[in-house]
């Protein structure tokens, strides 16, 4: 799912599209946009350069790796140089979850600014072992914490 970097683009591309909006009409456009957004399309605040001061490195839609950055699922592009995606381990199920959540928010938000529901509503808790029938739990463990350390990076 999202991390901050990714969320502050996404508000932030909110802001440069709504620039004279009230604050709980900036998060109803920002869950009305998302839950419409046409993903892969990349989510970014600037242009993206492919080389800033002869630095050569790897920019994200360009070069190298301009065959792999088009299998991304849900392109979220930092704003400086060397631009990146910010998502590139969204899966095809964890973004249907997310656009499902948007679609929830953006109606929620909705109703509140049609006085029918409270803010409260929008952040109650979800109780995900009513929603969904199937869960995974990994255990990672190792003989020593030099080991643990070395592996703990390919879990997220």
């Amino acid at each position: 799912f999202l991390g901050g970097i990714s969320l502050e683009i996404m508000a932030a591309r909110i802001g440069q599209l709504y620039p004279n909006a009230l604050p709980s009409r900036l998060l109803y456009f920002f869950f009305f946009t998302y839950s419409q957004w046409k993903w892969p399309q990349p989510v970014g605040l600037t242009e993206v350069i492919a080389n800033s001061h002869d630095l050569n490195l790897p920019v994200w839609g360009f070069g190298a790796t301009e065959m792999s950055d088009r299998r991304h699922l849900m392109p979220i592009i930092t704003p400086c140089y060397p631009a990146q995606n910010a998502t590139a381990n969204v899966s095809k199920s964890t973004l249907k979850v997310m656009q499902e959540e948007f679609t929830r928010a953006k109606d929620i938000c909705k109703q509140i600014l049609e006085g029918n529901a409270e803010w409260s509503d929008l952040f109650e808790p979800l109780d995900p072992f009513s929603k969904y029938a199937n869960f995974l739990q990994i255990q990672a463990s190792a003989q020593s914490k030099s080991d643990y350390d070395m592996w703990k990076g390919f879990c997220e």
